[in-house]
């Protein structure tokens, strides 16, 4: 039994709530199906600074219980197993609110196990960012919704979907445009986006009404009605930040526009993580990791995470 690192939240605020302790309780006794992980790689999302901050269902779930921990994917090592199926030695991967530690408790079905090829600081972005936009491309309509708009492309979740939706380019005629920086332009169309817009272009105005997609899917969750004109009459956004849904309605409910506006929240599914892990390996899918903190430089990562001009993932390592 070793000591548990951790870097817990002592409240809701901004990154001085951030404390370490040395060793953060954990019940090293296993139940039927249980494992112990030693984390190796954590990923962060924004959902770590929102829940930080005191905001959506995270923060409820944790507003009682501080000391607690954010993080919600990691990538690891089991070290101790009461599970038929996952040895001491295994390499897995999965979701787990609360694991910005050096070690979790979990179950056996809430893991994948990590192929060999795949390296864990690649595993541990998948379980929420890479599974999200799979979960938006299971959501598409792609016999409605072929022309496609999207925001922050080349970050945690964007430069995934980027990915996912240019391999289906060779299946369906697709038209996909992209809204980041102008310094990002060339990159992101080489990423695979047919279209660019420049948020902060010059002729920014005039470029928007001659996109006419059909699905915006907002990772950013911005409310600025400019960038919902790139939509067609009847077109739908799906926003990928929950918090932002009812503000987003609210943005075109003003507009008198006749657009839907939905959100998608990931759901854990082994099965989907599972064949992330798969394309990886057979070189179908790529991680970015835009930067590796320490753990005991949460707070540095989550600063920056929040910024917004991170390309690909931001993750700590244990």
């Amino acid at each position: 039994m070793q000591n548990n690192f951790a870097m817990a939240i002592s409240g809701f605020g901004g990154n001085e709530v951030f404390q370490e302790i040395a060793n953060f309780p954990l019940d090293w006794q296993l139940s039927d199906g249980e494992i112990i992980v030693e984390n190796k790689f954590i990923g962060i999302n924004p959902l770590d600074y929102k829940t930080r901050s005191g905001l959506g269902w995270a923060a409820k779930n944790i507003a009682d219980k501080f000391p607690a921990l954010l993080g919600f994917e990691f990538a690891g090592i089991v070290v101790k197993s009461n599970a038929e199926n996952i040895k001491i030695g295994t390499k897995v991967c999965g979701q787990k609110a609360g694991c910005f530690s050096s070690f979790i408790k979990t179950t056996a079905e809430n893991v994948a196990i990590v192929p060999d090829e795949v390296e864990l600081s690649t595993a541990s972005v998948l379980p929420i960012a890479a599974l999200t936009a799979l979960q938006i491309v299971q959501k598409i309509d792609f016999s409605h919704q072929r022309k496609i708009m999207l925001s922050a492309p080349l970050g945690g979740v964007g430069h995934f979907l980027i990915q996912m939706l240019s391999s289906k380019k060779s299946d369906i005629a697709l038209e996909i445009s992209a809204i980041s920086a102008e310094i990002n332009r060339d990159l992101v169309l080489e990423r695979g986006a047919d279209k660019f817009l420049a948020y902060d272009g010059k002729n920014l105005d005039a470029e928007i009404v001659n996109i006419q997609s059909d699905l915006f899917i907002d990772i950013y969750g911005s409310d600025d009605e400019r960038f919902y004109r790139v939509l067609r009459d009847n077109g739908e956004i799906l926003t990928v930040p929950t918090i932002a849904v009812e503000k987003t309605k609210n943005t075109v409910k003003k507009s008198n526009r006749n657009i839907t506006v939905s959100g998608i929240l990931v759901k854990e599914n082994i099965a989907d993580l599972e064949h992330l892990l798969a394309m990886v390996k057979a070189n179908k899918l790529k991680a970015q990791i835009a930067k590796i903190y320490p753990l005991k430089n949460a707070q540095e990562a989550l600063t920056e995470l929040e910024n917004g001009h991170s390309k690909g993932k931001i993750i700590l390592s244990v």
